[in-house]
């Protein structure tokens, strides 16, 4: 659980990528594609929110792709690899 106004960062893991590799990184909550950005040659992806709210509580996952796609074609339906992430409270 996190308190309404605070920042998470959460970090973003796959399996070893090939020498000079690009991978399209895509966050996702609550199944539906949220955030993309590019990693290269990158196992570990870390990524943050600021000054969180309750709308942000949710389940977030990554997605990794060797394409590129639009943010709004991007889902997670089986979420294998997902946070939970609840906001709560008043910000102090």
């Amino acid at each position: 659980m996190v308190k309404k106004g605070e920042d998470i960062e959460l970090t973003c893991s796959t399996s070893e990528p090939e020498n000079s590799k690009l991978l399209y990184l895509y966050i996702c909550k609550d199944g539906l594609g949220k955030i993309s950005g590019t990693v290269y040659n990158q196992t570990q992806t870390p990524f943050s929110i600021k000054d969180v709210n309750v709308e942000d509580s949710g389940v977030y996952s990554c997605v990794y792709s060797a394409g590129q796609y639009d943010i709004s074609e991007v889902t997670d339906t089986e979420r294998e690899n997902s946070v939970l992430i609840q906001v709560y409270g008043e910000q102090l």
